[in-house]
């Protein structure tokens, strides 16, 4: 799994995830020392695949160490390393593609929640406007990239960039990152590999 569809999958989880399952892709490390993904703690819980009925297991630290209740089988310790947590960081992404692109208005934090303003790019039928929501797959994430989108200054294009689904909030069209981007190992630094404003 190269770097920007392995950024995509772990943007589409939208939660911290366990570093250990993650970390054996080449990739990943390249993702570290861009700042694209960042640690972030230990994770709340984790799938407890010790007993015949696998279940979702809060992480608790108990008697000086971590672990989780099992029903079956009580106290699981596990090792602290293992749940280290790793998130997007969508901060640096918004950041790097704007520069990118060479993007003018940009924001540096979200404009409401998990919506993003990356910026605007000038073309010949006039300005685009770039955003980012981690995932456009349901009436949720729909709804809050409506309600981000009315506070914001209206325009006639605009692209919302996303891991996963393919709803859109008219009149802007919804492009999947994986599909828009490539990550360069040797620059560390994202590349465009379609054109936004014909997508737009």
């Amino acid at each position: 799994m190269d770097a920007i569809h392995l950024f995509a999958a772990l943007l589409a989880q939208r939660r911290r995830v366990r570093s250990v399952e993650y970390s054996s892709f080449p990739a990943y490390d390249d993702l570290i020392k861009a700042g694209l993904i960042e640690a972030s703690g230990v994770v709340s819980s984790m799938m407890c695949d010790e007993c015949d009925h696998p279940h979702d297991s809060e992480i608790i630290y108990e008697g000086s160490q971590y672990g989780y209740y099992c029903p079956d089988l009580g106290f699981i310790p596990k090792p602290r390393p293992e749940l280290i947590a790793v998130q997007p960081n969508l901060g640096t992404l918004t950041a790097q593609i704007a520069e990118t692109l060479a993007c003018k208005r940009r924001k540096s934090s979200p404009v409401d929640k998990d919506t993003w303003r990356i910026g605007v790019i000038d073309s010949t039928a006039g300005v685009v406007v770039l955003y980012l929501h981690p995932t456009l797959q349901g009436a949720q994430d729909l709804g809050d990239v409506q309600a981000a989108l009315a506070s914001e200054v209206k325009f006639p294009f605009g692209v919302i960039l996303t891991s996963q689904g393919e709803l859109t909030a008219p009149p802007f069209v919804t492009a999947q990152l994986d599909d828009v981007f490539s990550f360069d190992t040797k620059t560390g630094k994202l590349k465009a590999v379609a054109e936004l404003r014909a997508i737009a």
